[in-house]
């Protein structure tokens, strides 16, 4: 509780004070007169200083007549503290050893806040809007020589904070306008204090309507160190991973994966939260998601990503070294996007020395259990893509080294 004294006279030998206010000002009608603020009427104290052998006898202003006739207490002495009963105005009459008298006139309060109410009073999908509603009693007195009234609204001072933390644009206003929308649930919460330091604090939760959309993806490894690609140019069929980042309420997913090569096309949509989608053959990719809330109607959509899965191709090396250092110990073929394979590998008579459908391994330059001789081999390669009509046939030689 907040009290507020305001003090009327001409001080000469005689002081008023009020040794323990929080905060005071001039009043409006008269500067020589002060306005006190307390914490609380209860720790209010008035002190008036004279010259010793002085009387001082307090009242209280009567605001129907108008006047200070409401005695209150009498005291002798060099000075005299008094403690108000109560908000108001209050008047020392100070008699001086040589009779002179001095009035000295002051008004007493303890303005609260009695409410502070936050107010949705715009949520849409894009922006957030809350007022302040706060109830707090002007201060209210009056000029002693005419009764003349004069009202001061509390000064207030604001603060926003919330929990998660949110960027707001002044979080000492009153109201918070044009908040980005929150995609999570927050509080917020509003502080008031008045000028005598009471406090009163109100809290706010908004459930998130907005939503945002984002994800990250990541390619499944196949583990075959000679297929060619990488996260934006894949071999066929190229397995990716998607993890959902987005936030908010979300009730629903939408992924949309749309192909293009050359002048066909097409779209397939899948409806998890992350997914594991499988591009079967070559061509461009867009990768799209939409993310709802259903119950508030809001929608997001992230930023499209696009990757492009290559044509098929097969190439390989004219020399392998089967010496067991691990490098280069097979004779494998370099490829992307190849659905089938076949290879056979023959001496220099034409023997054959080695046959395979695996793109997974090659040859470690063996003949049965034997190591076969260094030299000239020659292979013939029969592989197909994946798109219609993706046919190559290699005929080659390898030399092979120890």
């Amino acid at each position: 509780m907040l009290s507020v004294c305001v003090m009327v006279g001409v001080l000469s030998v005689a002081q008023l004070s009020a040794p323990n206010r929080v905060f005071s000002h001039a009043s409006v009608y008269s500067g020589a007169d002060s306005v006190f603020f307390f914490s609380g009427m209860s720790v209010a104290q008035l002190k008036a200083v004279s010259e010793p052998g002085s009387s001082f006898r307090w009242m209280k202003y009567n605001v129907a007549s108008a006047s200070f006739d409401a005695p209150l207490a009498i005291d002798w002495g060099a000075e005299s503290s008094f403690n108000p009963d109560g908000e108001g105005g209050y008047r020392v009459t100070i008699e001086l050893p040589d009779g002179t008298v001095l009035n000295h006139s002051c008004w007493c309060f303890a303005p609260v806040i009695d409410s502070v109410t936050i107010v949705q009073s715009e949520a849409t999908c894009y922006l957030l809007t809350l007022e302040s509603r706060v109830v707090a009693d002007s201060v209210i007195y009056y000029n002693p020589a005419t009764n003349e009234e004069f009202r001061e609204a509390q000064n207030l001072k604001y603060r926003w904070t919330t929990t998660p933390e949110l960027s707001l644009y002044d979080p000492l206003k009153p109201h918070q306008s044009h908040i980005d929308a929150p995609v999570e649930d927050v509080t917020f919460n509003l502080i008031v204090t008045n000028e005598a330091g009471n406090v009163f604090e109100s809290n706010f939760n908004h459930t998130a309507l907005a939503v945002s959309a984002g994800y990250l993806f990541e390619v499944v490894d196949r583990e075959w160190s000679h297929e060619l690609g990488d996260e934006s140019q894949l071999s066929a069929p190229a397995t990716l991973r998607f993890e959902n980042q987005s936030k908010g309420n979300i009730t629903a997913y939408e992924w949309v994966f749309n192909w293009t090569l050359e002048d066909e096309k097409s779209t397939s949509r899948v409806y998890e939260t992350s997914p594991v989608y499988t591009f079967q053959k070559p061509g461009n990719y867009e990768m799209l998601l939409t993310v709802t809330n259903e119950r508030s109607g809001c929608s997001s959509d992230a930023d499209a990503k696009n990757i492009k899965v290559l044509e098929s191709s097969i190439e390989f090396p004219n020399v392998f070294t089967p010496n067991g250092d691990g490098v280069n110990d097979e004779f494998r073929p370099t490829f992307q996007s190849i659905k089938k394979y076949s290879i056979v590998i023959y001496s220099r008579w034409g023997r054959k020395v080695y046959e395979s459908s695996d793109l997974s391994i090659g040859w470690d330059g063996k003949i049965g259990n034997g190591k076969a001789a260094e030299g000239v081999y020659y292979f013939v390669c029969e592989a197909d893509g994946y798109l219609k009509g993706e046919h190559h046939r290699k005929k080659g030689s390898v030399t092979l080294l120890r």
